[in-house]
């Protein structure tokens, strides 16, 4: 079962959000080349972060391109979005 508080991150969101972490495209070849794509085409994340929702830790969702705030912490990409910005979940 995936957890529902958020202990490994000290950022938290306020109520009515959640804090995604993209996932990346990449591929790797035969040879072991990683290919990874330059613009973003995808808008596939992970929940790292909740408030209040009836969300998990670690479920990877898609999300509205034009709807969560992108931000930087501690050297990483992240997004802060609201409820209505997860289009679907991914099971």
């Amino acid at each position: 079962m995936l957890p529902r508080k958020n202990q490994f991150m000290n950022l938290r969101p306020t109520k009515g959000n959640l804090i995604l972490e993209e996932v990346s495209e990449e591929k790797t070849t035969q040879s072991g080349i990683i290919i990874k794509k330059k613009e973003k085409t995808t808008n596939l994340g992970i929940v790292v972060a909740i408030s209040d929702m009836n969300y998990l830790l670690g479920v990877k969702v898609i999300f509205s391109i034009y709807g969560p705030q992108e931000i930087m912490w501690e050297g990483k990409k992240y997004y802060i979005a609201k409820d209505v910005d997860i289009l679907a979940i991914i099971q």
